[in-house]
């Protein structure tokens, strides 16, 4: 008789997902008064266990907006954070976002009448988090459209 064990181990890797997208913002956390608005790209990198019943995935994400002839501020955040899908379905899914820290790289050019045009770098570090929904489409094998 040999004593052993007799339960089936369960292999769980993490799969990676990268995402690109794109869209237009008006830099509504700056002063904007035309409300001018800027093409964005944002590039994300989602950790997700490969388990079936899966709800919890980790992000990273990179956003870059574009500055305007009207409007002379650009910025490219990098962001960390958490995902939950409350609907999880291989076609169709919702999520809860958390980004836990963010951090910003900023440029504001201002132009003055006579004297020469200041521009300002500047840095930001935040920890508070924010919250955002978002769900994803299945199009294609490998494909998805996102909405967030």
């Amino acid at each position: 008789m040999s004593v052993g064990n007799t339960y089936p181990t369960l292999k769980n890797t993490l799969k990676l997902r990268l995402g690109v997208f794109g869209g237009i913002t008006n830099q509504p956390f700056v002063s904007n008064p035309n409300n001018v608005t800027v093409p964005f790209f944002m590039m994300e990198l989602e950790g997700v266990s490969s388990s079936v019943n899966s709800y919890h995935a980790g992000f990273f994400d990179i956003i870059h907006a574009l500055d305007h002839d009207d409007f002379e501020y650009s910025s490219t955040q990098l962001a960390l954070g958490y995902r939950y899908r409350f609907v999880n379905n291989t076609n169709f899914d919702t999520y809860r976002n958390m980004r836990l820290a963010t951090f910003t790289f900023s440029k504001e050019t201002f132009r003055y009448l006579g004297i020469p045009n200041e521009t300002i770098h500047k840095s930001t570090f935040q920890i508070p988090c924010s919250f955002g929904l978002g769900a994803d489409i299945k199009i294609h094998k490998n494909g998805f459209v996102t909405l967030a």
